[in-house]
């Protein structure tokens, strides 16, 4: 099977199609996959990291707002319908994989018109632009939540729930069970970084000592490369490891107790996979709110804890994470409330899907 991913920007666009790309390697050794992506995102970084072959277009985002910069989007995305084009011709994939981001959209668009096969992964209750335009043209539409179903013609819908997920769990049966050590708490802002969540938690370690747990904290690369210094200083504390970005989740997570983070979609698909207990804190510059969604989805049913942006302070945090810490009995609870919502199977489903639609045009022809 010949393959091409598409997508890109933040973790939340990539993990999922590096996850799939895994699997292909494991059970089909023989496919050839190609990841095309843009220079600026993460993508190109992970994808040699792990030696898939990547290719770059040139282009952006479509701003919500009146600019002018969306005359630019618009010539860059028709600059690079042709650059599909030629490398469709050339790769001759059996299927195109969409995985989300603004990058996507002119191969998807390009293959669709070719008669590729082609499906797009939605792994938010609210799609966003470029998944919904995408949408109406692809062969199928993989989606996590069911909300999501009603932005998308019915007959192209599948779910399969989110590709990490899988990856997760089966990275974590092959890892050790927790040291007999303190709990340890995760503090992350999604593959970026994010600035509150950051402020707060450097606030957080300066005013407090950890004697129950030990932190670490994930700043994103763009925030530990401006305030280095004053970051190196506060990880100097004891029970306090700072990092700019951590690149083997899957190896790390196994071992958290307790998580304080965004509520994007890939950070929901690997919390429940393993069912880790979480404080959510959901970003308010995403399109419908929709990380509120996500988040609700697991406080809803006491999976999590959700604390709006506009609530977070260092003493309530600090309060909340020590309360959670030394009630083993609620955690408990949180973490099999988290398990129930997991889809440890999503990688199988979507490549099961993929093969589907390659076997459906192989019979036509």
């Amino acid at each position: 099977m010949k393959v091409i991913f598409t997508g890109g920007g933040t973790g939340g666009h990539i993990y999922p199609a590096l996850s799939l790309i895994e699997k292909i390697r494991q059970n089909c050794p023989n496919s050839e996959i190609l990841f095309v992506g843009s220079d600026r995102g993460l993508e190109k970084r992970l994808t040699s990291e792990l030696g898939i072959p990547f290719v770059s277009l040139d282009v952006q985002g479509l701003r919500r707002s009146l600019s002018l910069d969306n005359l630019k989007t618009g010539f860059k995305f028709l600059r690079a319908l042709p650059q599909s084009k030629k490398l469709l011709q050339k790769f001759k994939p059996d299927i195109v994989v969409g995985t989300g981001g603004y990058v996507s959209a002119p191969l998807i668009f390009e293959a669709a018109k070719m008669k590729v096969k082609t499906i797009i992964f939605e792994p938010n209750s609210y799609p966003g632009l470029t998944n919904q335009w995408l949408g109406k043209k692809v062969d199928r539409v993989a989606i996590v939540n069911p909300e999501a179903a009603n932005y998308f013609p019915a007959s192209k819908i599948v779910r399969t729930g989110n590709p990490r997920s899988q990856e997760i769990y089966e990275a974590s049966m092959q890892e050790n069970s927790q040291e007999n050590s303190l709990p340890k708490v995760l503090i992350f802002g999604g593959s970026l970084g994010a600035l509150k969540i950051n402020e707060i938690t450097q606030q957080l370690i300066s005013e407090y000592d950890f004697e129950n747990f030990k932190l670490i904290f994930a700043t994103g690369r763009r925030y530990y490369d401006s305030h280095r210094d004053v970051l190196k200083q506060l990880g100097q504390k004891e029970n306090v490891d700072i990092c700019p970005y951590i690149d083997q989740m899957t190896q790390l997570l196994p071992q958290i107790s307790l998580i304080v983070s965004r509520s994007g979609a890939t950070t929901i698909a690997e919390i429940t996979a393993l069912g880790v207990p979480a404080i959510l804190i959901p970003s308010p510059n995403v399109t419908h709110d929709h990380q509120t969604y996500n988040a609700k989805s697991l406080s809803d049913v006491n999976a999590s804890i959700l604390l709006p942006e506009n609530e977070l302070s260092s003493p309530e945090l600090y309060e909340l994470i020590n309360s959670l810490i030394q009630d083993p009995i609620r955690l408990k609870e949180m973490k099999e409330k988290s398990f129930e919502l997991g889809q440890r199977d999503a990688a199988d489903q979507f490549i099961k899907v993929m093969k589907e639609l390659v076997d459906e045009k192989a019979k036509k022809e």
